[in-house]
């Protein structure tokens, strides 16, 4: 069988000693070192190019054990905040562009498609963290350019191509 690791698991054990990053590259670095911990045999790259993918796209988390493979993709977008978690201090910046964040998302996972496409014996997961609730709250109206790339609680997107309203 396809070896698969237990996504929520690692990232309720990860908040326990990391309930907050930096940045997407800080995230990236903890989520792999909880995945080494957890699977010591397993052979681990970031920013992978993952073979059959374009020569310009990584996948951020490539985990390797036998003849398994796990793709993952990592999205930390922030709202603004300052706080300080077991004497360090954190200063998030507020991203803003959210139509935006949201389309790098599921270009994500149209890439990770891809890949367990073109793989044998692999999966892929993406995982969306953040702190700003505009990123997964519904649209006031579905007259916005973005509606198509909404991330709202339950909703399964289908494989026709997604667009903009413009």
């Amino acid at each position: 069988g396809v070896f698969s690791l237990d996504i929520p698991g690692l990232l309720r054990s990860l908040a326990v000693r990391r309930p907050i990053f930096h940045s997407e590259a800080d995230f990236q670095h903890a989520l792999a070192w909880e995945i080494q911990l957890t699977h010591p045999h397993a052979d681990i790259r970031l920013e992978y190019r993952a073979p059959k993918l374009d020569h310009n796209a990584y996948i951020d988390i490539w985990v390797r054990e036998g003849s398994s493979r796990v793709a993952l993709e990592l999205k930390y977008k922030t709202h603004r905040l300052s706080v300080s978690q077991q004497d360090e201090a954190f200063t998030l910046r507020g991203h803003s562009a959210h139509d935006c964040g949201r389309y790098d998302f599921l270009k994500d996972v149209k890439r990770l498609q891809t890949v367990v496409d073109t793989h044998p014996n692999s999966i892929g997961y993406a995982i969306f963290l953040t702190n700003d609730p505009y990123y997964w709250s519904g649209p006031r109206s579905c007259t916005v350019a973005d509606y198509q790339f909404r991330l709202t609680e339950g909703r399964e997107i289908e494989e026709s191509p997604l667009q903009w309203d413009l």
